[in-house]
C-alpha cells in the first residue's frame, strides 16, 4: 500500500489519492519500481521512455496519476496525438476534485488546436484499427492528413480512409457492406441472326408454286392439244398459235420452279422455326379452266 501512495503523491503532490485498487505485493513493487524509473527518465529528458515507464506503472496499479505524468512526457517528447489522448484518459478517470484537472483540460485544448479527431461508430464490426493499432474508444486525436481506419465483419474487412484537418472533427461509420440484390438470370430469345421470316411465308410460297404448277400443267395440256391441231391441218394461224401456247407453257414452268427454289432457299435459311405458329392460311383450287389462290396473313 505505502508504493501504491508514493506513486499517487509523486503524481500530484497537493491531492489526495483515491482508494487503491487491490493489488498484490509482486504488482504493488513493479508498479513502484516502473514509476520511479519514468520519474528518473522523465529527469533524464528522455520522455518518451519516462511515458513508457508510467504507463507500465498504470497497467499495474491502475490509478489516473500515472496518464498524467505519461500524457506529458509524450506532449513533451513530440507525440501530440498520443498526448491529446492520454490527457482525455486522464480526464475521464480523475476525480472532479484532482488537481491536474485545469492543467490538463488547458493542455489538451492546446493540443486539439493542431490536431483534428476521429468520432468512430463501428456497427456490426469488431477489431476495429486505426493506422495498423488497435482503436480505444470512440473519440480520437490524430494528426492532421488521411488515417485508415480498418475492422472485420465475419469473414470480410470493411476500410475507410477519412481525412481530418487541423482543429476539426470528422466522423467515421464502419459497418457491414449491403448484401447484394440476388441475381435474376434475365431470359434473352436466341440470336435470330439472318432467320428474319416467319414460317407462313412457306406456306404461302408453297400454294404460289402449287397453283403455277397446276397452271403450268394445264397449258402444257392447251398446247399439246394445239399441236395436234395443227398436225391435222396445218396452217400458218395455228403455227403462231402453238407457238405462243409453247412459249406461254415455257414461262409458266420457269416461274413454278423459281417460286418452289424461292420457297426451298427461305424454308432452308430465311425462317425462324422457333417463333410461334404464323396465322397465315393458303389455300389452292386448281380447275379445268382456271386456278385461285386465296390466303389470309398479316
Amino acid at each position: 500500500m505505502v508504493a501504491v501512495c508514493t506513486l499517487a503523491r509523486l503524481a500530484s503532490a497537493d491531492g489526495e489519492p483515491a482508494p487503491a485498487p487491490l493489488l498484490s505485493d509482486s504488482d504493488r513493487a513493479r508498479a513502484h519500481e516502473a514509476y520511479e524509473q519514468g520519474k528518473a527518465a522523465f529527469e533524464a529528458r528522455d520522455y518518451l521512455r519516462a511515458a513508457k515507464l508510467f504507463l507500465d506503472a498504470y497497467r499495474l496499479a491502475p490509478r489516473h496519476d500515472p496518464l498524467w505524468n505519461a500524457a506529458r512526457a509524450l506532449d513533451l517528447g513530440g507525440e501530440p496525438a498520443r498526448a491529446a489522448n492520454l490527457y482525455s484518459r486522464y480526464l475521464d478517470e480523475a476525480p472532479p476534485e484532482a488537481k491536474d484537472r485545469d492543467r490538463a483540460t488547458a493542455a489538451r485544448k492546446e493540443l486539439a488546436a493542431r490536431l483534428g479527431r476521429l468520432e468512430v461508430q463501428a456497427r456490426g464490426v469488431t477489431d476495429v484499427r486505426l493506422d495498423g493499432a488497435p482503436l480505444e474508444g470512440t473519440s480520437v486525436y490524430v494528426a492532421p492528413g488521411e488515417h485508415v481506419v480498418v475492422g472485420r465483419a465475419g469473414e470480410a474487412e470493411v476500410r475507410a480512409r477519412p481525412t481530418v484537418a487541423a482543429g476539426e472533427a470528422a466522423g467515421v461509420v464502419l459497418e457491414p457492406p449491403a448484401a447484394a440484390p440476388p441475381q435474376v438470370a434475365a431470359t434473352v430469345p436466341p440470336p435470330r441472326g439472318a432467320r428474319v421470316l416467319p414460317r407462313g411465308v412457306v406456306w404461302i410460297g408453297a400454294g404460289v408454286t402449287a397453283v403455277l404448277a397446276g397452271v403450268t400443267v394445264a397449258s402444257g395440256v392447251d398446247t399439246l392439244a394445239a399441236k395436234r391441231r395443227y398436225d391435222a391441218a396445218p396452217s400458218g394461224g395455228l403455227l403462231d398459235d402453238g407457238r405462243a401456247k409453247e412459249t406461254r407453257t415455257n414461262a409458266l414452268f420457269w416461274s413454278s420452279l423459281a417460286a418452289g427454289a424461292l420457297t426451298g432457299v427461305a424454308a432452308i435459311w430465311l425462317v425462324d422455326w422457333s417463333a410461334g405458329a404464323s396465322p397465315a392460311r393458303v389455300r389452292a383450287r386448281l380447275g379445268p379452266t382456271a386456278a385461285t389462290l386465296e390466303g389470309t396473313f398479316w
